[in-house]
Order: C-alpha cells, then structure tokens, then sequence
C-alpha cells in the first residue's frame, strides 16, 4: 500500500522561539500523521535553523493538523479528549487504542495548569488583556474548549510560537 506524501513549506519569516533570532530553511523530514480509521498520511515537515551563531538550533515547522511528539492528527487527539472518539467506536474500533486515548488524557491532565497558565501569560503580553486576567480563576483553556472545535490546534500554535512547549508524556 503507498502511502500519499503531503508537502509544506512556511512562507513566513520565524523568529527563533528561544533567542527570537530570524529562522532560515534548513531541510525537510518526513512525518507519519495518522487519521482515525487507520489512514496514514505522509507530510514533509519543513526544517528552520536560527541564524544567532551562539544558537543555532532546529526547529520543526509543523502544520496545524499535527500535534508535537504525537503521530495523530491533532483533529483526532482533540476528539478524544472532548469524547468524540471513544474505545466504543466501531468506526475507529483500533485507531486510536484505549491506551493511547488514556495517555492523551493523561497528557491534558499533567499540562493542564501549564496550558492555561501560557494562555493567560500570552493574553497579558502579546493581546495586552489586564493584570486582572493573570489573577483570576477563569480557566481560558475551558473557555477556549467550549468555544471552538479546532481547540487543540489553537492552542498549541499559541504556546509553541510564543516559545513555550508542554511537558510530553
């Protein structure tokens, strides 16, 4: 069975998310993206290198439908995580495993506090919102959750671009 390969390429000019240096291609590399069902789907992943001498690091430009350190779609991981994709499913009966949709689970968990604590740090800094925010028990994640499907996808372009990452598990 071939399995179709999916360009991309950033037509952006990145800063460097630890030294804010400019980004400059590098190279590509190949990643599996699975979808529910089975689907595989090949993407080449654009490679970026910081242009500081004293940094040089690489860094993966990865598209929306992927979620760092994960092989599924990002489109899949927020399903189950909202519980639309559940062990039940005779459609996705095999693809994701119970055990990979409890790692997920538990992913969320231990990154919970993390994820909200960027949300609001981003809407303090870079949106200019209120010190007030900073303080308030409002979780931005839940709101964030509630208010648009493409929730997961949101999010971690925000924490990854403003340079701050979750803790993989």
């Amino acid at each position: 069975m071939r399995i179709p390969i999916f360009f991309g390429e950033s037509r952006e000019i990145c800063p460097c998310p630890e030294c804010q240096s400019p980004l400059k291609h590098r190279d590509y590399r190949l990643r599996i993206m699975k979808l529910d069902g089975g689907v595989k789907k090949i993407l080449r992943v654009e490679r970026l290198q910081c242009t500081n001498e004293g940094c040089r690091r690489i860094h993966n430009a990865l598209p929306d439908c992927l979620t760092p350190y994960k092989h599924y779609a990002s489109e899949v991981i927020s399903g189950v995580l909202d519980e639309i994709i559940t062990p039940d499913d005779l459609e996705d009966e095999d693809y994701p495993c119970e055990a990979t949709m409890l790692r997920w689970k538990h992913w969320l968990m231990v990154n919970y506090v993390r994820i909200d604590g960027y949300l609001k740090s981003i809407g303090h800094r870079l949106l200019g919102f209120d010190q007030r925010l900073l303080e308030s028990r409002i979780s931005l994640l839940e709101k964030i959750r509630l208010s648009n499907d493409c929730w997961l996808e949101a999010i971690l372009r925000m924490i990854y671009n403003s340079g701050g990452f979750l803790v993989p598990s």
